[in-house]
């Protein structure tokens, strides 16, 4: 698939619940979104997640 713009996976997780852990995340993070799936995360936002994960 072809993108329209550069893209960084910055990490990943796995989750008991990955469809409540997506709604939270589609949630908190609305204010990033740029267009469906996809969201414009500061290094503050993905370094706060990534402590989160590691929790």
């Amino acid at each position: 698939m072809k993108l329209p713009f550069p893209i960084e996976i910055a990490g990943y997780g796995w989750f008991d619940d990955y469809s409540a852990a997506e709604s939270e995340y589609h949630e908190r993070f609305a204010h990033r979104r740029l267009n469906g799936e996809w969201f414009n995360l500061s290094e503050s936002d993905v370094m706060t997640i990534s402590r989160e994960l590691k929790s």
